[in-house]
């Protein structure tokens, strides 16, 4: 087909929490293959902007740290992790969803979600938005793909019937 508005690549999903994001600017295991799929144009990557505000925290406790912790990220380093996430962002090679949520009933549901699977906030919204926000709709192959190294979100994601990719068990296959 010579139509220029066809996408002839399959274009394949995947939902980043925050340690996965994270993987992708601080070099630890799994990181290679983040950024991998940063790498690949018919990945389209999504996470939260509460993964991005959580991230943000881990960037500032890191840089924070004594200069003889193994964690330990100086100013330099701080700062180049966050403008290139930003440039990133607004680059669109990842791509936050906004979850500005102001119906009670949703609240209700992630509470429900962070008690059957004793998540925290910011990794039980993740379900709502995978499941009700604009990728809700996606399914097949589009379908969204939950990456995460977190055991507990894993689990959760098992029990929904939302399909996984452990960036620590090796390279994503589309």
């Amino acid at each position: 087909m010579n139509d220029p508005f066809t996408i002839s690549t399959q274009i394949r999903v995947l939902w980043l929490d925050t340690c996965t994001v994270a993987k992708i600017y601080i070099h630890e295991d799994g990181s290679e293959n983040m950024r991998a799929v940063l790498a690949n144009n018919s990945i389209w990557l999504f996470t939260a902007d509460y993964c991005i505000h959580e991230l943000y925290g881990i960037l500032k406790r890191k840089a924070m740290k004594e200069k003889t912790d193994a964690d330990y990220i100086s100013l330099e380093e701080y700062v180049r992790i966050i403008f290139i996430l930003n440039c990133h962002i607004y680059g669109k090679n990842i791509k936050v969803s906004n979850a500005k949520f102001t119906d009670a009933e949703l609240f209700v549901e992630i509470q429900q979600i962070m008690r059957e699977h004793d998540l925290d906030f910011v990794d039980a919204i993740q379900f709502v938005l995978i499941a009700k926000g604009m990728l809700g709709n996606l399914a097949g192959k589009s379908r969204p793909v939950l990456v995460s190294t977190d055991n507990g979100i894993l689990k959760t994601a098992a029990q929904r019937g939302i399909p996984t990719w452990n960036p620590l068990s090796g390279p994503f296959v589309p």
